[in-house]
């Protein structure tokens, strides 16, 4: 459902503008079609809906989400995690080097309940169902 483009106006982006560092840019204009997101919330013939992901226009439908849960990990972890997959097509060390500032500085996050990913998933999965109620 992503795609790269202008945060504030939704307008899709062919790419990063002459002599721009395209890992930083590609992270900073990485959204969610707004209109998308919003019919998807607005369907009430699921108990819940869940989306998962990271996307740079999260301030423009942040409000229709009835909680919020941002899966976090230590550095370790995502370190260990990272190491798993250092092949992934168009994974380099300047992308691993922003995902861990990323991770550092907490920026591109909303605020929202914190959920512990480092345990197994059907744990993780535990954690936010039981926070749904």
């Amino acid at each position: 459902m992503a795609y790269v483009g202008d945060p504030e106006t939704g307008r899709a982006l062919a790419g990063p503008p002459e002599g721009v560092d395209r890992i930083a840019w590609g992270y900073a204009h990485w959204i969610w079609p707004v209109d998308k997101v919003r019919a998807i919330a607005a369907d009430t013939t699921h108990t819940a809906t869940f989306f998962c992901g990271g996307s740079r226009n999260f301030h423009k439908f942040l409000d229709l989400f009835d909680k919020i849960f941002v899966l976090d990990i230590d550095v370790e972890t995502l370190n260990r995690r990272l190491d798993g997959r250092p092949n992934e097509p168009g994974f380099e060390p300047a992308e691993r080097a922003l995902v861990l500032r990323c991770h550092r500085s907490r920026e591109h996050l909303p605020a929202g309940n914190n959920i512990d990913t480092a345990n197994a998933i059907r744990s993780v999965v535990d954690d936010i169902l039981a926070q749904l109620t």
